[in-house]
């Protein structure tokens, strides 16, 4: 399978050596440091371990599609980087959110087309990343607060106040309160789509959630 291929040639102890390389040098220079895009177990439980030693503070960051497919998703058009792992990775993905060890979540879009980003339709020649951020709410919603894994807070944490505690934007941004930016997002929880790539209103021709029945979706803003 492709994405097991792309998985093995870049795997996990690949991302521990770097986390803790760079945790070491966060403790030198007595910064804060963010990983984003984790999404294996061994990348969660090695920052879990450099934060227990650490006065800096250390930020989790996943991605959507860390918590909804895996290496058996039979498609170059899931390459990304760092790659989609195994079931069990999945899972402590997901328990590291449900459990506050994971800070924020992000979109990691890439606007291209299928076209593009098949290459020459090979794992090593396709391009990595793939258009993400039109499903990213509607996952959080479907898969976390209607399948009882997250609540509606929790939703709102990872994708505004923490973000915006983070990175000193708070409190102008990231909570509701007077004198603070009114960006407000409405979703119906109750609302379940189809999706297609033809209702993200994206510049890309494709999406890895193709064909999915999701239910929660924004309907203002």
């Amino acid at each position: 399978k492709p994405l097991q291929i792309w998985s093995d040639s870049r795997p996990p102890n690949s991302e521990s050596e770097s986390i803790y390389s760079a945790a070491q040098h966060a403790r030198q220079l007595d910064c804060n440091i963010y990983f984003v895009h984790v999404g294996s177990r061994l990348a969660v439980d090695t920052i879990i371990k450099e934060r227990e030693k650490s006065a800096s503070s250390i930020f989790i960051e996943t991605c959507p599609h860390y918590l909804t497919h895996t290496i058996d998703y039979d498609s170059i058009a899931g390459k990304v980087v760092p790659p989609i792992r195994t079931k069990d990775d999945l899972e402590r993905t997901w328990s590291a959110l449900e459990n506050g060890i994971i800070d924020t979540i992000g979109s990691d879009h890439v606007a291209n087309k299928l076209s593009t980003k098949r290459g020459k339709g090979d794992i090593w020649s396709a391009l990595s990343g793939f258009p993400g951020i039109s499903t990213m709410l509607p996952v959080l919603l479907s898969k976390g607060v209607n399948e009882g894994r997250i609540n509606i807070e929790r939703v709102s944490e990872v994708t505004s106040y923490n973000t915006a505690w983070i990175f000193g934007m708070y409190p102008r941004k990231g909570t509701i309160q007077p004198g603070s930016d009114a960006d407000l997002t409405i979703v119906d929880l109750e609302m379940k789509k189809k999706v297609s790539a033809d209702m993200l209103q994206s510049f890309s021709d494709y999406t890895i959630y193709d064909g999915w029945n999701l239910q929660g979706w924004p309907v203002m803003t």
